[in-house]
């Protein structure tokens, strides 16, 4: 109870926070604490990543400006914080065309933009609350999956965190807060922090830092993802980031995921855990006479078991068979241009089975 009474209280802070004027390095807040001046920015405490290192990550951004983050659960779902599609002046739930989604981009101002065609927030969702701040976006088309762009499966367990277990939250959201003004800085590109899981609540996620210094989201955060476990296919969201006051200091409050999972199931059908996602990365165009090239490949399944293959006319692999980087040696033979492709067979740990191509070129010379 003393936890929800300070969360309460921090989303006091959060939603009434005023409008600034601010240089150019700062961010402004409007009425409902969401990012206005440079869209999503960045994590208290964390560093960058790219965003095939968290894929599902995508921007929400509002008519009047303001932006937050959200997770990709298939090719047309997004889940998010409610209160990210509320609008804070009146409580009521933005229309469609104020609503946008951006994916594929670590930076910003980067990746894909998409329409909107549905919106529904939690059904005892209250803007002047903190309890049920979770909500739905449905794509008016479909995301086209790539290295960039992939869903991730959504906890539907209450037995998946426990206190002390580490977690990771990422978004764009402020990198500096300066609680007396409401103003921050940041850079543009997407960040991620390591937390701590410090309570667990039937409906509520909280953690801490890692250590000494603060570790936590912040302004244009909200509806972005708390993962645990590593590797693409090895995470599940287990939390979605709520409102908050000051962002140097405190535990931070999140939704807790497998709460609402009949309800995400109810509205969007989606139960199955994500496919193998898996593509290669390398050169298109290689050349004969024994030159060694690297190939990738790229979202594996946690302990999968992978195979290569190349066609003995391309060369032949010389290490790495077996693991997700491997040294090929084209051949010294023939001279005619030779179309083909290198192939990953992916199996992962329930038996599923993938094989990805990609297609490369041998020419002569070097």
């Amino acid at each position: 109870m003393k936890s929800k009474i300070f969360i309460i209280a921090l989303l006091a802070i959060f939603i009434n926070s005023c409008k600034k004027n601010v240089n150019d390095d700062s961010d402004k807040l409007d009425n409902s604490g969401i990012s206005i001046k440079r869209k999503l920015k960045d994590v208290i405490g964390g560093s960058q990543i790219s965003i095939n290192d968290a894929p599902y990550q995508i921007a929400v951004f509002r008519s009047d400006g303001g932006s937050a983050g959200g997770v990709i659960l298939n090719q047309y779902w997004i889940l998010t914080a409610a209160h990210v599609v509320t609008d804070a002046n009146n409580g009521q739930q933005l229309a469609t065309n104020q609503v946008t989604i951006k994916a594929g981009s670590s930076d910003v101002n980067g990746g894909i933009t998409l329409n909107v065609d549905y919106i529904v927030r939690h059904p005892n969702y209250v803007s002047s609350s903190i309890n049920n701040d979770i909500a739905l976006i449905r794509l008016a088309t479909p995301l086209s999956y790539d290295v960039n762009i992939l869903p991730i499966n959504y906890d539907k367990n209450v037995n998946s965190v426990a206190v002390n277990d580490l977690a990771t939250v990422s978004g764009w959201g402020l990198i500096s807060y300066n609680a007396s003004n409401h103003t921050g800085t940041s850079p543009t590109n997407l960040y991620a922090a390591n937390v701590r899981i410090s309570t667990i609540e039937p409906n509520f996620l909280f953690t801490s830092p890692t250590g000494s210094s603060q570790q936590a989201p912040c302004y244009g955060d909200s509806g972005g993802p708390l993962t645990i476990g590593s590797g693409y296919t090895g995470k599940l969201l287990v939390g979605i980031v709520n409102g908050w006051g000051d962002c140097n200091v405190g535990a931070k409050g999140y939704a807790r995921v497998s709460s609402y999972a009949d309800w995400i199931l109810s509205e969007t059908g989606i139960t199955d855990i994500p496919a193998i996602y898996t593509s290669i990365t390398g050169p298109t165009t290689i050349s004969r006479g024994g030159v060694e090239y690297i190939y990738s490949g790229k979202n594996i399944p946690s302990g999968a078991t992978l195979t290569w293959t190349l066609p003995s006319n391309i060369g032949t692999i010389t290490d790495g068979q077996g693991t997700s980087h491997v040294t090929i040696f084209t051949t010294s033979t023939g001279t005619q241009v030779i179309d083909s492709n290198i192939k990953l067979k992916v199996v992962d740990l329930n038996g599923n089975t993938k094989t990805v191509s990609y297609a490369i070129k041998l020419k002569s010379g070097r």
